[in-house]
């Protein structure tokens, strides 16, 4: 026995995993070999390719002759895979040993005839002197050892049977230490020891009978957690009662279980009265998701201990994550009740994953209180939903920063671009905000309570300019959008302006539903269509020359006053006199989009169209004895307003335009088309008006359910669609052709 004890001290891997591999045997108690065997032990396993490990095994120890004697034998026969499952190098070094390698086998033999049958629970005798197997049998199932299941029973031979196990039998040590001294002659695990060594029940306890199981955290976990866990600058720092929590949640009591009775996703009951949750990956043992085993079944007198490579924990005493935190701080609700609303799942997330590594500066109550007073708000949900996520990521570091790691410098968010300013003094500053409660730590990260809301530089560029008033409302995301897409929200930030402010269903009415697929490029002339130079109250608005706009644009818009406020006819001014700092908002019912065409060019396209109209206006525009009209009403510097016939009033009187000279058509075309400071819109239509037309006569409008022009026939022509913009003027459409005197 003393050169088994000598080669197992070698490696402590080699002297315990040998009860490794445990699968659970399940067969009947018949007699499944042949009636009359024919080989004997030997041959039996040279037959059986899942013995040819523990051939070569008996050949190099040299029992081949014993095993293929006259016996009777039992053998307990480890298959290949259980020879598979002995730590790296074993099996070589036992080969290189034969004297060895024959005690261990020995110790698998008994020196009788015993088919399963025949086994019952208790010790038997092995080939090897003073060395007993313990066999249990349970429900039909036979165990050895409590280490090893019969997989395949009586393999009869013509001088004995065979009995496949799973696992290699180690035999008997009896100078095992107990577990406090396994622990005290690793140098790896002193703090451990010390530990151990400070609480006196606790040292007895291992030292005594047993069984225990003991998960070892080596020094350098010890060393991580006091680096790791703020509450403790080094391990004399834990205090006893925590300490001893800890070492008590290392200890199982009552059980020796080695590493192949650790089942994967079992809970094991600790002496402390928390459980410690078992996985395993790849046939390694990992505890609570993150503690490796390292080292696993180092076997003692009174039990096994497995080295891990991290202290556990109890539930009870880990760090809480900073959502725990957030939501245990009554001054935080508000920030609780942003993160976990709809759309910050992601951010939850982060600040609840044990495993991230945030610094949050989370401002109070009071904090976004102040915020809300100063926008004129009474609640975050008038603030747009996405604003606010921008605002929560600007509070967010992606790192681990201390308070006492803080320098005067700029770190970057998680907003994207967006970076906070720390300035050191008699109290540290993030931005304009004081940190009022620094380094409240989490298991993530760390907590740095602030008394104001720190705001992303494009919301506090806009804080007490025009652009407030859209940035922060939920009316105006649209705008907002396309506004910073476009790249023009600095452009509104600095010198007075007005907006006339489509607000979301504005934009909607002008069939802009989405901005995908808008350039900035494309949107860029649409929004400064809106936008005029200086403060332009509603007051101002009637001392406007013939009510003509000309926007940052360009392209001049046009108002109709009244008793409402009309854009382009159409576009009815919703709301006045929103001012704020350096400018003033109007609001609008419909996106106002600038005209690009000239009238004819719209008449053009229209006549071009699948379902055209004004072919018949467009084919006598362009006849070569028009070219003068038509040059006319192409004037690019042009006010025009159009009274465009569609081609059926044209088709109504086509017996009489047949008469007609081309002066007679000119007279007829410029009749439709009035020139003056400004296009007349329907906004600008009243009863009984009466125009005079290019051609030096008048028309009359009369205004009742609808709207119709009478010429001097008269006809009465109705207006059948109004208000088509052009850069140089405006088309109505028309059912008649109307006639003046030829």
């Amino acid at each position: 026995m003393t050169k088994i004890s000598r080669l197992f001290s070698l490696s402590v891997a080699l002297m315990f995993a040998l009860s490794a591999f445990v699968l659970t045997g399940c067969n009947d108690d018949d007699d499944n070999g042949p009636m009359t065997p024919t080989q004997n032990i030997v041959q039996l396993a040279t037959a059986n390719p899942n013995l040819s490990t523990l051939v070569t095994a008996i050949n190099a120890a040299g029992l081949g002759s014993t095993l293929s004697g006259q016996g009777p034998f039992t053998v307990f026969a480890p298959n290949n895979a259980a020879f598979n499952a002995l730590p790296s190098g074993t099996l070589d070094a036992l080969l290189a040993n034969p004297s060895d390698l024959a005690e261990i086998l020995q110790y698998h033999v008994v020196g009788q005839r015993l088919l399963q049958n025949q086994l019952s629970s208790g010790m038997v005798a092995s080939l090897l002197p003073d060395a007993a197997l313990n066999v249990n049998v349970s429900g039909g199932n036979v165990r050895i050892n409590d280490a090893a299941n019969v997989v395949t029973a009586n393999q009869e031979a013509t001088n004995g049977v065979v009995h496949v196990i799973d696992a290699v039998l180690l035999p008997p040590q009896e100078d095992l230490p107990n577990i406090v001294e396994i622990v005290l002659a690793n140098e790896n695990l002193s703090t451990l020891g010390l530990g151990v060594a400070a609480f006196p029940a606790v040292l007895t306890a291992l030292q005594g009978d047993g069984p225990f199981t003991v998960f070892a955290p080596t020094n350098q976990a010890f060393n991580d957690l006091v680096d790791a866990d703020d509450r403790f600058s080094n391990v004399s720092d834990i205090p006893e009662e925590t300490l001893l929590a800890i070492l008590q949640y290392h200890l199982i009591a009552g059980s020796e279980l080695f590493s192949n009775n650790l089942a994967d996703g079992a809970e094991v009951e600790t002496l402390q009265g928390e459980k410690i949750t078992v996985s395993r990956t790849n046939g390694g043992v990992i505890l609570n998701g993150d503690a490796n085993v390292t080292t696993a079944d180092v076997d003692a007198s009174n039990g096994v201990v497995h080295i891990i490579n991290k202290v556990l924990l109890p539930p009870s005493m880990r760090p809480q994550t900073i959502a725990q935190l957030a939501v245990a701080t009554p001054e935080l609700s508000i920030l609780v009740s942003i993160l976990t609303s709809p759309g910050f799942e992601d951010l939850l997330a982060a600040a609840s994953d044990a495993s991230a590594g945030l610094t949050v500066f989370a401002p109070t109550n009071a904090a976004f209180e102040g915020l809300l007073e100063a926008l004129g708000k009474t609640a975050l949900s008038e603030i747009p939903a996405s604003v606010v996520r921008e605002i929560v990521e600007y509070h967010i570091l992606g790192t681990v920063a201390l308070a006492s790691s803080l320098e005067a410098t700029t770190y970057p968010t998680l907003l994207d671009g967006e970076s906070v300013t720390v300035t050191l003094g008699d109290n540290v500053k993030i931005d304009d905000a004081t940190v009022v409660i620094p380094d409240v730590v989490a298991a993530n990260g760390v907590v740095h309570v602030i008394d104001a809301v720190l705001i992303p530089s494009l919301y506090k560029a806009a804080l007490g300019t025009i652009v407030q008033v859209p940035l922060f409302s939920n009316d105006f995301t649209t705008l907002v959008a396309a506004l910073r897409k476009a790249n023009l929200v600095g452009a509104l930030l600095s010198d007075d302006v007005t907006i006339f402010a489509p607000n979301n269903a504005a934009f909607e009415a002008a069939g802009i539903t989405s901005l995908d697929g808008l350039s900035a490029e494309d949107l860029a002339p649409i929004l400064t269509y809106h936008v005029v130079g200086g403060k332009v109250r509603s007051g101002d608005l009637a001392g406007i020359a013939n009510g003509i706009v000309t926007p940052l644009s360009g392209s001049k818009f046009f108002l109709s006053l009244g008793d409402e406020v009309f854009i382009n006819g159409d576009v009815q001014v919703t709301g006045v006199d929103i001012e704020l700092g350096n400018g003033v908002i109007h609001t609008i019912s419909k996106t106002l989009i600038p005209p690009t065409q000239s009238v004819v060019e719209i008449a053009v396209a229209l006549s071009q169209a699948d379902e055209p109209q004004f072919t018949q206006l467009v084919g006598l525009l362009t006849r070569p004895g028009q070219a003068d009209v038509l040059s006319a009403i192409s004037d690019e510097d042009g006010n025009f307003t159009i009274f465009a016939p569609v081609d059926a009033a044209f088709e109504a009187i086509a017996e009489t335009a047949a008469t007609l000279t081309e002066a007679q058509i000119s007279g007829v075309l410029t009749y439709h088309v009035i020139a003056g400071d400004r296009p007349v819109f329907s906004t600008d239509l009243v009863d009984g008006l009466e125009a005079t037309t290019v051609n030096g006569q008048s028309i009359t409008i009369n205004l009742g359910e609808g709207a119709t022009i009478t010429d001097t026939t008269p006809n009465a022509a109705n207006i059948i669609q109004v208000n088509v913009l052009g850069n140089n003027g405006v088309i109505h459409v028309i059912d008649k052709v109307l006639l003046p005197t030829l």
